[in-house]
């Protein structure tokens, strides 16, 4: 009833800007408005400004002293200059009052007018971006893991390659929460993937039947929402005019904010296909990013670039707080480019594979209903050992796709067969015991919908570095022997994956160094 009778109370709420008066050098807040009368600041009287510097808060509250230090008095105008017209009063805080209340600076402040008082604070967006930072290196001066989550996870490529780019860096990082509405690929990352620990909340669920409020808060959240409704391939199978006219997966950018609001990350990464960059989706998701506080980083990361044979090619943003530059495009390998096709292959006899003809007359009767529907996907040539490139393999590369890597049989011109799960993954720089026990169905459908691995370990360090350096903490860096990484295929030195127990459950914008928040001229902050 308290609070209750204390809403009630609350006659006028307003954003202000903080302005600049007739010398640039100081800043204020101007309001004249009759809301201000019925909150006790009548003109000609005189308040006095309470300030409260760990709530970035101002309290303006009428007083009968007309003199002190500490003590301003209400102006008075009247609209448009009219002799005749009715008194409003005026109030003009200063920048002395301004500086002690928000030391770090504000552009714009929430103005609350309540019977018998004023307040004066920070937006709730400017707080929640102000408490991340503050957050993220208190971990970082102390060398706390960072807290992590992923959305629609698969079987965590990306979760363990972002994670294994910042180790690299030397950012520890811990996974408090990993999501995806499968359930086969939760259970494989749980056993394979070493960040997937036996205290990670796993979910086995769509994001968006997830209540947000739930859910930790994260220094970094990562996240592939899925491609279905901007696919080339899936808008040719499904019709949808636009990504968001797709059933089941056009709406899930807004569980996806939803989600970032509840648990805060100081660093959001989201990858997904190229045509996801042009769609409604993706700009409302960098609008309400920039909305929060949120610089945004956009590039494209391509397969062969980040030296792996498959060229997939996939948009990549990682948004930051506190405007912190992060290069997506053109860094250093983190691995050993792979040169030939061959390289990959595993060594068996052709009877060791599985051979598919694809001249059946069922195939072709495929074909021809596909060209019927809209779905002109040609045939890609068979691939041969001496390739540099390989075409992507997606989701549904286990239902033998022939837009996809197809290799000849030795002998019959007839056949061909895909990729072997372990073939796969080496085409994607992929540890192979990220897909240890699985069936090849589930391998297949896990790697299709993973990321390419050294590309996005190669963002991850990325992110650690810019981290460090805007806090211009030295940390030892791991040695690393590129070479060495890829020299066994079968026991992949780059990354050793623990074996848990499998569980049902489980930018123009100013940078860091020039906000007083972390260079020490914010005084007591």
């Amino acid at each position: 009833p308290l609070e209750r009778r204390r809403l009630m109370s609350v006659l006028h709420e307003a954003s202000y800007k903080v302005g600049v008066g007739r010398n640039p050098d100081h800043l204020r807040v101007y309001m004249a408005t009759q809301k201000l009368a019925v909150a006790g600041l009548v003109p000609g009287g005189f308040y006095e400004p309470q300030i409260d510097p760990e709530a970035r808060s101002i309290t303006l509250q009428p007083t009968r002293r007309s003199k002190g230090k500490n003590v301003f008095k209400v102006s008075r105008k009247r609209p448009n200059g009219n002799a005749t017209g009715v008194v409003v009063p005026v109030i003009d805080v200063p920048a002395v009052v301004l500086q002690q209340a928000f030391p770090d600076g504000a552009q714009t402040v929430h103005v609350v007018m309540e019977t018998g008082r004023v307040t004066i604070k920070a937006l709730p967006n400017d707080d929640a971006a102000r408490e991340r930072l503050l957050r993220l290196k208190d971990k970082l001066d102390r060398g706390t893991p960072l807290e992590t989550g992923e959305l629609c996870a698969g079987g965590g490529i990306m979760t363990s390659a972002i994670a294994e780019g910042l180790n690299r860096a030397g950012v520890e990082t811990h996974c408090a929460f990993f999501v995806d509405h499968a359930h086969a690929p939760v259970r494989s990352a749980a056993r394979n993937i070493p960040q997937v620990e036996p205290d990670t909340r796993t979910m086995m669920m769509g994001i968006e039947q997830i209540d947000p409020r739930t859910l930790p808060k994260v220094e970094i959240l990562t996240s592939g929402l899925p491609c279905t409704g901007a696919s080339t391939q899936g808008r040719a199978k499904n019709r949808n005019k636009t990504v968001e006219d797709h059933d089941s997966a056009g709406h899930l950018f807004i569980p996806f904010l939803n989600i970032i609001q509840a648990v805060q990350p100081a660093i959001v990464v989201l990858e997904n296909v190229i045509q996801f960059e042009k769609s409604m989706a993706m700009e409302m998701i960098k609008r309400m990013l920039k909305i929060w506080g949120y610089s945004i980083n956009m590039g494209r990361l391509n397969g062969n670039e980040s030296g792996v044979l498959e060229r997939r090619t996939r948009m990549v943003m990682v948004a930051t707080t506190g405007g912190i530059p992060v290069q997506i495009e053109g860094l250093p390998l983190e691995v050993a480019p792979s040169n030939r096709l061959n390289d990959i292959l595993e060594d068996r006899p052709p009877e060791g594979f599985k051979w598919v003809n694809y001249a059946t007359p069922a195939q072709m009767e495929k074909r021809d209903r596909d060209q019927l529907k809209g779905n002109n996907f040609n045939n890609i040539p068979l691939c041969h050992g001496n390739m540099t490139s390989i075409p992507c393999n997606g989701a549904n590369y286990y239902k033998n796709q022939p837009s996809s890597t197809r290799l000849p049989h030795p002998t019959d011109p007839t056949l061909c067969r895909t990729l072997t799960p372990l073939e796969h993954a080496r085409g994607k720089g992929i540890p192979e015991s990220a897909i240890n026990g699985c069936t090849d169905t589930l391998a297949q459908m896990i790697l299709g919908n993973s990321v390419i691995w050294p590309g996005f370990v190669a963002i991850g360090r990325a992110i650690g570095v810019a981290l460090l350096e805007a806090l211009r903490i030295a940390r030892p860096t791991p040695t690393i022997n590129m070479h060495a990484m890829l020299s066994d295929w079968s026991e992949p030195a780059n990354l050793v994956f623990a074996n848990h127990p499998s569980s049902e459950f489980h930018s123009s914008e100013p940078g860091w160094m020039n906000d007083s928040r972390f260079n020490g001229t914010a005084g007591s902050q």
